[in-house]
């Protein structure tokens, strides 16, 4: 009786041996898909301070709570900027922009400097690499300089793999 277990508890073990090679291969493959979702490349904030490359917008988003403020010098401009992360998918800032050497047209002589304008913009996420589909790039639709005088005023989609 001792001898038949055996035997089959070895039979059992080499016609199972296959599964469980298949299935710590399994389990190999979705710790890698999972890393991979989980990998955060460091972003950068743009002059207008949105995620994105010196004046482009990326489809990247920070983390939802996220808070940024800073200053950018771009010729002619100085700009002063601050970024929120709505939520995963929302992102505002806002940015004071002054003309350096270009005087305010109504009140630029009596004083008040340098001219300035206030600028709005917005990035909604419409796919992110959260959605579980690392290998597809994601895509944003944003509006730069949406509230204000309007002088910078864009739409985009953006794409970033």
């Amino acid at each position: 009786m001792n001898i038949f277990l055996l035997g089959s508890l070895i039979l059992g073990m080499y016609c199972f041996a296959e599964d469980s090679h298949c299935l710590f291969q399994d389990l190999a493959l979705v710790e890698e898909i999972n890393c991979n979702i989980q990998d955060e490349l460091p972003f950068f904030y743009n002059s207008s301070f949105v995620v994105g490359y010196l004046n482009m917008p990326s489809a990247r988003f920070p983390k939802s709570g996220d808070l940024a403020f800073g200053i950018s010098s771009t010729p002619p401009y100085w700009i002063f900027g601050a970024n929120f992360a709505v939520f995963s998918r929302i992102e505002l800032s806002a940015n004071y922009r002054v003309f350096r050497g270009v005087e305010e047209t109504n009140f630029g002589r009596e004083g008040f400097g340098d001219d300035a304008d206030r600028i709005g913009n917005v990035k909604f996420g419409i796919m992110v690499p959260e959605d579980g589909l690392p290998t597809l790039p994601s895509f944003a639709y944003g509006l730069d300089d949406f509230i204000g005088t309007k002088r910078f005023s864009s739409q985009y989609f953006v794409a970033t793999q």
